[in-house]
C-alpha cells in the first residue's frame, strides 16, 4: 500500500490586525506554543529560550510556568466583598516591566519571582520566591 501523500492544499495566511490604530498591520508568526503576532521585519517577539534559575542555572523557558502577578497584595480577612472581588477576579494588563511569580516545573519546583518586560519579553532579573517574600515583608 503506498504511503500516505502529504496535503498540497495551501495553507490560508490570516488577515493581519491592527493595534492601537497603527497604519503597521501586525501578521502571524508560528512558533513552537502559539501564533505570535509580529510586524514585518521586526525581530520576533518570542520570549528569550533560556531562563537563569538561581537554583539550577540557565535552564530552557519550557521548563517553567507562569502562576501570576507577583505585586498583588492579599486583603485582610475582614476587607469587604467587593476588595476580595477585585483581588480574585480583576486583573490589569500592563504592557511593560511586570513581576511574576513563575515555578520551575521541569526542574527544582521552587517558586521565582521574574522581572520581566511583557512586550518585549526580555528577562531583567529571576529572584527565588522565599527571598522576594523575606526582602518585601510579604
Amino acid at each position: 500500500m503506498p504511503a500516505a501523500m502529504p496535503s498540497t492544499r495551501p495553507v490560508p495566511v490570516p488577515n493581519p490586525i491592527f493595534i492601537n490604530s497603527s497604519d503597521e498591520p501586525l501578521y502571524p508568526v508560528r512558533s513552537h506554543f502559539r501564533i505570535n503576532w509580529t510586524q514585518p521585519g521586526s525581530k520576533d517577539k518570542t520570549m528569550a529560550s533560556l531562563i537563569t534559575c538561581p537554583h539550577c542555572g540557565v535552564r530552557p523557558k519550557e521548563e517553567f510556568t507562569i502562576r501570576g502577578d507577583a505585586s498583588l497584595v492579599r486583603p485582610a480577612p475582614t476587607a469587604s466583598d467587593e476588595t476580595w472581588h477585585d483581588y480574585v477576579y480583576v486583573r490589569a494588563n500592563p504592557r511593560g516591566r511586570t513581576l511574576e511569580h513563575w515555578q520551575h516545573a521541569g526542574g527544582c519546583r521552587r517558586f521565582l519571582v521574574v522581572e520581566r518586560d511583557t512586550f518585549t519579553h526580555e528577562v531583567y532579573s529571576v529572584t527565588d520566591g522565599a527571598a522576594f517574600a523575606r526582602e518585601n515583608g510579604k
